[in-house]
């Protein structure tokens, strides 16, 4: 470490990984606006390693991660980064690890475990609903 910063290769080395992290970063978010899935937002980072995601409404972020993960494809729930549980409508992604195809592979599997989850979670609403009995 101490030869490669007397020879200068810090500052070079550090705009080399921004450009592959800037690079990266495009790639997932041009992945997530092809097909997007509707009611998923997200807002394109300046810089960082991640892109935070706010699920579609009715998503439940548990359920998501079991089928994400079944589907080959993780992220860290919301609830990771906040205090009292709350934080379950967020996703962070990491763009900076996985390849430009991985992350293209990635976000695809993560779009289609969102669609999955969202017509399981609508269907368990209803079936839930239709058992209810009126109070009498």
């Amino acid at each position: 470490m101490e030869r490669f910063l007397k020879k200068g290769c810090y500052a070079g080395h550090v705009q080399a990984l921004c450009t592959q992290y800037r690079d990266k970063r495009d790639v997932m978010h041009e992945a997530l606006l092809k097909d997007p899935v509707e009611g998923l937002e997200w807002v394109r980072p300046s810089g960082g390693f991640y892109l935070w995601c706010r699920l579609p409404e009715g998503v439940p972020n548990m359920m998501l991660l079991s089928n994400a993960a079944a589907n080959g494809v993780s992220y860290v729930p919301g609830t990771a980064f906040y205090l009292g549980g709350r934080g379950g409508q967020y996703m962070r992604l990491n763009f900076t690890y996985p390849s430009k195809e991985q992350i293209v592979v990635g976000v695809e599997r993560l779009k289609a475990a969102i669609r999955a989850t969202q017509r399981l979670a609508s269907g368990t609403r209803k079936e839930a609903l239709a058992n209810i009995s009126p109070i009498v």
